[in-house]
């Protein structure tokens, strides 16, 4: 907007600084976003986004044929789970109001899903505290409010298990 131009680096210059898509990443899972918001703001920004988990994963099924790891037709790769929820505890709280559960390929290290949890929406919090409806918005809250914050990240993988059949 400004006819400002700035070199971004896709890959780190230097060995303890992350490249753009892992700070990218971990960026968004700070601030309990999901792979849509980033997404839009990248578009805003005029920078390409993340590479497409789709493409990511036809990529791992690819390997996997290459190395005949099939079953009665059907690729089969090997994944890697792992979550995290947006509040740090030292063993002790375990109450944060956000988490997310990621699927990980194996063999090329790059995200084939990201599932968000949230257990609290701010509009829908004050126009409860107020006795009224919530504006139109779009709320992103998605899990209960009474189950437990270590939940999410599971309950966010076991969708995309779900998904795949």
């Amino acid at each position: 907007m400004c006819n400002y131009e700035a070199n971004i680096w896709s890959e780190p210059t230097e060995p303890e600084t992350l490249d753009i898509n892992k700070a990218a990443v971990a960026g968004t899972v700070t601030v309990g976003i999901g792979y849509a918001q980033l997404e839009e703001l990248c578009a805003a920004i005029n920078v390409p986004s993340m590479e497409n988990m789709k493409i990511a994963g036809e990529v791992e099924k690819q390997l996997a044929i290459e190395k005949n790891e099939v079953i009665n037709g059907i690729p089969y790769i090997t994944v890697l789970a792992d979550g995290s929820w947006m509040k740090r505890s030292y063993g002790n709280a375990y109450d944060s109001l956000s988490g997310i559960g990621a699927i990980i390929g194996y063999r090329t290290g790059k995200i084939l899903f990201v599932g968000v949890r949230n257990q609290f929406c701010t509009l829908c919090d004050v126009a409860e505290r107020k006795g009224v409806h919530p504006r139109g918005h779009k709320c992103y809250k998605n899990f209960d409010r009474n189950s437990s914050s270590t939940s999410m990240e599971s309950d966010a993988i076991a969708e995309e298990a779900k998904s795949c059949g």
